[in-house]
């Protein structure tokens, strides 16, 4: 398993960096919802950990501060992996490697 899937604690949710962001450049939730064209209660969602980043909202975010969406993606990615981890361990568990001696 990649060092990324045996991660002990949760990844921070992208919606807990975007608050921070959001509350260090002193723009209000309200603020950022109408520039991004999306309700307040959505932003409310994501910046709680309530919602996950989408593509859409990635490319909304990214486009507002002048940076890429991969970045969000990426930062939710994270927490979806370590999410279905959580949940499906024992399963995961269950399945191995195919041997290469026997695929070929």
């Amino acid at each position: 398993m990649s060092e990324e899937i045996v991660q002990k604690r949760r990844p921070p949710h992208p919606g807990l960096i975007l608050g921070e962001i959001l509350a260090d450049n002193k723009i209000t939730l309200t603020e950022f919802a109408k520039k991004i064209g999306i309700s307040r209660r959505t932003v409310s969602l994501i910046v709680n950990g309530h919602r996950p980043i989408t593509v859409d909202l990635a490319i909304r975010i990214a486009t507002f501060f002048n940076k890429n969406a991969e970045t969000w993606l990426n930062l939710q990615r994270k927490v979806d992996i370590w999410d279905a981890m959580q949940v499906n361990k024992t399963v995961y568990e269950q399945i191995f490697p195919i041997n290469k001696d026997k695929a070929a």
